[in-house]
């Protein structure tokens, strides 16, 4: 008969073991950091989009598209209003900041109270600001206001455009404006009394073309100013019309 000695045991230690398994625990998580590492650099590097800097302005909704010219950045923010008082903390502000997000200037516009969702635009060495209230305003690269023309009473939603015969500035009832950008004059205007909101004015051939709100696209002539169509879409058009080819 054979005497029993009692199960057997396995050759290994369970330390043994347990070292194993922690190292093939760590081996596993580093191959599973690598691989997200991995997936994010080729998804920044077929993107080409990196955060570079963040800066607040402390001064409002920005509801407006930036500018970027000569290696700098425009920004036109809201102001700051405490609507539960109806007071003003702070007024819309035009900002300049270089490409690394540091602040150069701004320059505020006291007559303006209202979201401002015109965007700055740059002609001819200036930067134009068309603010809610209905005044445009020419700046310099500097930061000092050189002119300002009250257009209309606002609010205005809508962004200039350039053109041959000027600056082309639309009015919340559909007022068409030609600027002369050197003399801050207007040359000539257009009816076209149609409400308009948030639909800025796109060049399309020789014609000028915006959204209403009472459902229409009207083109309009440049140089005569005069409607050369109007097309029924139906709902309101709060949208800037974009181009590709012969379409709008």
């Amino acid at each position: 008969m054979i005497p029993s000695h009692g199960p057997q045991r396995s050759r290994r230690s369970m330390p043994g073991t347990l070292a194993l398994c922690v190292i093939a625990l760590l081996i596993v998580s580093a191959w599973a950091i690598r691989r997200a590492v991995a997936s994010d650099e080729n998804r920044t590097n077929t993107l080409g989009l990196v955060l570079e800097a963040g800066v607040d302005l402390h001064n409002g909704y920005i509801d407006s598209r930036p500018l970027v010219v000569d290696y700098a950045v425009y920004v036109l923010t809201s102001g700051l209003y405490d609507w539960s008082k109806g007071t003003v903390i702070s007024h819309p502000r035009l900002v300049k900041l270089d490409l690394q997000g540091h602040i150069q200037w701004y320059i505020e516009f006291n007559s303006s109270v209202g979201y401002e969702l015109s965007s700055p635009i740059y002609f001819q060495g200036h930067i134009y600001v068309l603010t809610a209230d209905g005044i445009l305003h020419k700046v310099c690269p500097e930061g000092m206001e050189k002119g300002w023309l009250r257009l209309c009473t606002g609010p205005v939603t809508t962004t200039p455009v350039i053109t041959g015969e000027g600056l082309v500035c639309l009015g919340p009832e559909g007022t068409l404006y030609i600027v002369d950008p050197a003399t801050m004059s207007v040359r000539s205007t257009l009816a076209t009394l149609h409400d308009v909101y948030y639909s800025s004015p796109t060049v399309y051939r020789s014609n000028l073309v915006f959204g209403t709100d009472d459902g229409r696209v009207v083109a309009v002539e440049t140089t005569t100013l005069q409607i050369s169509w109007s097309l029924e879409l139906g709902g309101k058009v709060r949208t800037t019309p974009s181009t590709a080819g012969p379409f709008i």
